[in-house]
């Protein structure tokens, strides 16, 4: 997932992100500051869910952008195919394979 930031400024703004009000621990694995400000997350989790922040801030003063991100678990495809799954017969007799129909 990735969380832009587009900032301008003279001198370069030093850019923060904040999840839920906290600073976020940069040194972390799954989370990269990339060149354009913008906020790399990694593998995303449930737990990253929240209300993230990026602030520019320069010598002339301070901006800010909000967004909510919302992590959902992923439905599993295969028990939900399995569960919809419905064998179609024509009731002959003959050397075909059995043909599947998967139902929403």
């Amino acid at each position: 997932m990735n969380l832009p930031c587009d900032v301008l400024g003279i001198p370069k703004p030093n850019v923060t992100w904040y999840r839920n009000g906290e600073e976020l621990d940069l040194s972390e694995k799954r989370l990269q500051l990339q060149e354009d400000n913008s906020l790399l997350i990694k593998k995303l989790l449930i737990s990253d869910s929240g209300m993230y922040q990026c602030f520019a801030r320069n010598e002339a003063g301070e901006s800010s952008l909000s967004t909510w991100l919302k992590v959902k678990k992923r439905r599993n495809e295969r028990s939900l195919a399995t569960k919809f799954m419905r064998l179609r017969s024509s009731g002959e007799r003959h050397n075909k394979k059995p043909s599947f129909v998967y139902v929403a």
